[in-house]
């Protein structure tokens, strides 16, 4: 629905990323609406892993466009397909920023709700690890950081229906699959695939058709890092702690800076104990029945569904 071509900032002499949303869409509200809580989300989160937004404004064709600073990398999606999966330290490395990053958007009250390899840019660093780049908040979710997690307030304009499905097949939550609103724990599952797929080196959940993929999700059991690899170089509790990311809603990790943290501690050689999960809520269970029908309904009917699925 956009174009992102390289640009002169004719004051500066300065290049730049400008993103263009596509003349057809001009009159799509809630796509410019998007592009503009994008264009929010990058001026008010202020973290080295998050690409910022210098500019930003409407164009004479009723549609916008943001200005960013150029990124020199490639995606870990592109990088994984390229040198296959990745050392554990470059894997838990790249996981601790991109939680950082994380912690850093839900301070400004953003749930990213489409966190997958694509969304993240390697930054090549002269004598040190590539920076991760989060990119892509164009359906992100602004919460109130007033208010208790999940409700909208005074400071957003919610522009998702309830019910509706917005994420990528296979990174998604459940809940989100389900309809329900994007949480903190939500972006957690995503990065939790997100660094499987990194260390195994294929996709966790694939499929012909975006049901498929749910139905992977929630009929498959997938073999861990450790266990897909059979690389005994990865750590239990590296192994351990993505498995939690993977969980259940109720027994994930509470915060991204958690899990930084514990990424960190493996990276100096510092063990830190999980938390004990707490016992498996009988309204999960429930939930997985509830999706499956949502799925045979869904292919019953054409399939009724807004989802992102990305490329």
């Amino acid at each position: 629905m956009g174009s992102v071509y390289v640009a002169e900032h004719l004051t500066l002499h300065k290049e730049v990323a400008l993103k263009l949303v596509r003349s057809e869409f001009g009159g799509n509200r809630e796509l410019l609406a998007r592009f503009a809580r994008e264009a929010l989300a990058g001026s008010r989160i202020e973290h080295p892993s998050v690409v910022e937004v210098l500019d930003y404004g409407p164009l004479p064709d009723g549609t916008a466009y943001l200005v960013m600073p150029i990124v020199a990398g490639t995606s870990l999606k592109d990088t994984v397909q390229m040198r296959g999966r990745l050392p554990w330290r470059e894997v838990a490395e790249l996981g601790a920023q991109i939680a950082d990053a994380l912690a850093a958007a839900w301070a400004q009250g953003f749930v990213h709700r489409d966190m997958k390899p694509d969304n993240v840019l390697l930054e090549p660093r002269e004598g040190g690890p590539p920076l991760a780049r989060v990119i892509d908040f164009g359906v992100a979710k602004l919460l109130d950081p007033q208010l208790p997690e999940g409700s909208e307030g005074p400071a957003s304009t919610p522009l998702t229906k309830e019910g509706t499905m917005i994420g990528t097949p296979g990174y998604m939550a459940p809940e989100q699959a389900l309809g329900r609103p994007a949480t903190h724990a939500s972006d957690l599952y995503s990065l939790g695939v997100v660094l499987w797929e990194a260390l195994v080196g294929e996709r966790r959940w694939a499929g012909p058709t975006i049901q498929a993929i749910l139905r992977a999700q929630l009929g498959e059991k997938r073999p861990s890092a450790r266990e897909a690899t059979g690389d005994g170089t990865i750590p239990v509790a590296l192994d351990q702690l993505i498995e939690r990311l993977m969980s259940s809603h109720e027994t994930r990790p509470s915060d991204a800076r958690v899990v930084r943290d514990e990424l960190r501690a493996l990276l100096a050689g510092v063990t830190i104990e999980a938390p004990r999960p707490p016992p498996r809520a009988a309204r999960s269970a429930r939930s997985w029945v509830l999706l499956l029908g949502v799925l045979a309904a869904a292919a019953a009917l054409g399939g009724w569904f807004a989802l992102l699925a990305g490329p």
